[in-house]
C-alpha cells in the first residue's frame, strides 16, 4: 500500500515523495518570516545525507502568512516539501 496522508479535507491522498526514506517533520504556527529560512537551513543540512529525504511541514492553523509561505517553498522544493494544513 502506497503511503498517505491527511488532506485539509479530512481525506486521504499518496504522499509525492514516494521514495523518501527519511522524512523531517516541522510544526508551524506563526513563523512567516522564518519558513524560508528553516528551509534553507535544512536543505544545506541535507545536502551530504545519501537518502531520499522529505520534509513534512505541518502548519497548525497560522494566521500571518505562514501557510502562503509554506506553499511557496513547497513549489520551489517539490521534490522535497510536503505540507500539511490543520
Amino acid at each position: 500500500m502506497p503511503r498517505q496522508y491527511i488532506t485539509k479535507q479530512g481525506t486521504l491522498a499518496p504522499r509525492p515523495h514516494e521514495k523518501a526514506t527519511l522524512s523531517i517533520v516541522v510544526p508551524i504556527y506563526n513563523e512567516l518570516d522564518n519558513v524560508p529560512l528553516l528551509h534553507e537551513e535544512i536543505r544545506e543540512a541535507m545536502q551530504g545525507i545519501p537518502k531520499d529525504w522529505e520534509v513534512v511541514y505541518v502548519d497548525d492553523g497560522s494566521s500571518d502568512g505562514s501557510a502562503q509561505a509554506l506553499e511557496a517553498v513547497a513549489a520551489r522544493d517539490p521534490d522535497h516539501v510536503l505540507v500539511v494544513s490543520l
